[in-house]
């Protein structure tokens, strides 16, 4: 498991108990993940 991955497991967290989308909760963890990745360049 990358940074990456960790990130998008810790911003998925809060989701998990209302799957119903469940791929588009995983871009959005994603999605926040890449945030988080460019937000430790700053």
């Amino acid at each position: 498991m990358d940074l990456r991955d960790y990130f998008a497991a810790k911003a998925i967290t809060g989701k998990v108990g209302t799957v119903e989308n469940a791929r588009g909760i995983a871009l959005d963890a994603y999605a926040i993940a890449d945030a988080m990745m460019e937000a430790r360049k700053a």
